[in-house]
């Protein structure tokens, strides 16, 4: 046994054991969220060599736009901001973008057209945290954004994981008195 195919098995070892005890659904969630950080295309494929080499390397573009949202299937827009973010970051190498970059990658996959996708944008920034401002008018997706989208098309798991939302803390100018009525 080759010194990498060695630690490949014991990785592949400490995934299983990290697997047992859980559902044969959250089992499935887990690995498939684990595939979605390293991108649809980046997973071991069967033209490897001997030598654990790629006989034909594989680019992070590979998957189209129309391809990558036929996958994940977003149900809202917010979600499809996400999926369109997710893509720019890790396909296009493009991590800050614009409303603009969003709505063009959304046309160029002949998206279903986003109602409006300046509020889109923002809702998925202050409400649901997918997103986060990267400076001027460019935002970038959160991590917590990339852990819906590669959850997506599980509607389980995406509600799961918006379990564990951040919450933003609200500020203050410190506790109010009550106002004595007189």
């Amino acid at each position: 046994m080759s010194a990498g195919l060695s630690k490949e098995v014991q990785a592949l070892a400490q995934v299983l054991k990290a697997l047992e005890g859980l559902s044969e659904t959250d089992q499935r969630w887990v690995l498939r969220s684990a595939l979605s950080k390293l991108g649809p295309q980046d997973g071991p494929d069967e033209s490897e060599s001997d030598t654990g080499e790629k006989a034909d390397e594989k680019k992070k573009g590979d998957i189209s736009p129309k391809k990558f949202l036929q996958t994940k299937k977003p149900t809202t827009d917010v979600q499809r901001v996400a999926c369109l973010a997710y893509y720019l970051t890790h396909h296009r190498d493009t991590p800050h973008f614009t409303t603009k970059d969003l709505t063009d990658l959304n046309v160029e996959a002949a998206g279903t057209p986003i109602g409006n996708a300046s509020q889109a944008a923002q809702n998925a920034t202050r409400q649901s945290q997918y997103l986060a401002p990267a400076g001027g008018r460019k935002s970038q997706i959160t991590g917590f954004g990339e852990d819906v989208v590669g959850a997506l098309p599980n509607p389980d798991a995406v509600k799961e994981i918006e379990k564990n939302r951040p919450r933003k803390r609200r500020r203050g100018r410190g506790k109010r008195k009550a106002r004595s009525k007189r």
